[in-house]
C-alpha cells in the first residue's frame, strides 16, 4: 500500500515538472492574472490552476525536506559529497526571488487580501526562492566538474595522439 501511495505522490510531483524552476514564478504570475480579471469564471480557473501548480511546488519541497538528502545518497552509492559554499549573493538573490513571487501573489490575491498574509506568503516564497538558488548553484557545481572532466579527457586525448604520431 505505501509503495503505491508513494508512486501516486512521485507521480503527482511530475505534474509540474515541464515548468521546472519557472513554477514558483508561474504559479505567482497567473495568482496575479487571476487578481486582474474582469471575468468570475476565468478568476476561479485561473486560481484553482495556480493553486494546484503551488500545492505541487509545496509537495516537491516537503518531499525534499523529510526524503534522504543528497548527502546520505552519495554517501550510499561510495562518491564524494559536492559541497556548494554559500554567498552573500545567493541570499540576495533568493530574497528579491522571494519579493518577486510575494508581490505577484498579492497581486494576485486582490486588495481585499489582510496584510497580514503577507507573512507566511513571504515565508513559503522564501523557501521557494531558496530551494531554487541552490538548485541553480548545485547545477552550476556539476556543470564546472563535468567540464573539468571533459578537459581532462580532451587533454588525454591531445596527449595520447601527439604519441602516435611520434611514432
Amino acid at each position: 500500500m505505501d509503495e503505491k501511495v508513494g508512486n501516486f505522490l512521485r507521480w503527482l510531483q511530475s505534474r509540474h515538472a515541464p515548468l521546472g524552476r519557472v513554477a514558483p514564478l508561474a504559479a505567482s504570475a497567473l495568482f496575479a492574472v487571476g487578481g486582474l480579471a474582469h471575468s468570475t469564471l476565468l478568476q476561479t480557473l485561473v486560481y484553482i490552476l495556480a493553486s494546484v501548480i503551488a500545492i505541487l511546488i509545496a509537495l516537491e519541497i516537503a518531499t525534499e525536506i523529510l526524503g534522504p538528502d543528497d548527502a546520505e545518497r552519495l554517501r550510499r552509492a561510495g562518491q564524494p559529497e559536492r559541497r556548494v559554499p554559500l554567498s552573500p549573493f545567493q541570499f540576495v538573490l533568493a530574497a528579491i526571488q522571494a519579493a518577486i513571487y510575494t508581490v505577484l501573489i498579492f497581486a494576485g490575491l486582490g486588495p481585499a487580501t489582510p496584510f497580514i498574509f503577507i507573512i507566511p506568503v513571504f515565508a513559503f516564497s522564501s523557501i521557494a526562492a531558496w530551494r531554487n538558488v541552490r538548485l541553480w548553484y548545485r547545477e552550476g557545481a556539476d556543470f564546472e566538474d563535468r567540464l573539468h572532466e571533459a578537459e581532462v579527457e580532451d587533454a588525454e586525448f591531445k596527449r595520447l595522439r601527439d604519441l602516435q604520431r611520434r611514432v
